[in-house]
């Protein structure tokens, strides 16, 4: 898992399978105005691309994105919930990950 933020764009990435090859990508559902996943042809969660990040995300978390190559020792499931601390970011992401 790696996790990418983009301070310029202010959006952020969540790669659950890195690197998501061209083509891979089968199917984009997107939850609200800032929240897309991304699904293979399997219906696979591959990634979570987060807009507005710094109103989505805590800021602690959007400061550890891009250090240590933003690779995390966390789980699926508790690296997501460390940094949900919007309404933005729905409980739907979680069931994704088996919770």
């Amino acid at each position: 898992m790696k996790f990418e933020y983009d301070k310029d764009a202010d959006a952020a990435y969540i790669y659950l399978e890195y690197l998501i090859q061209d083509g891979q990508v089968k199917n984009t559902i997107e939850l609200n105005d800032n929240i897309t996943l991304d699904f293979d042809h399997k219906g696979k969660l591959l990634g979570v691309e987060i807009l507005d990040a710094s109103k989505v995300l805590n800021k602690k978390t959007l400061m550890e994105a891009n250090t240590n190559g933003g690779k995390s020792g966390l789980t699926q499931k508790s690296y997501l919930l460390r940094f949900s601390n919007s309404p933005f970011f729905p409980y739907i992401i979680f069931n994704f990950f088996g919770g």
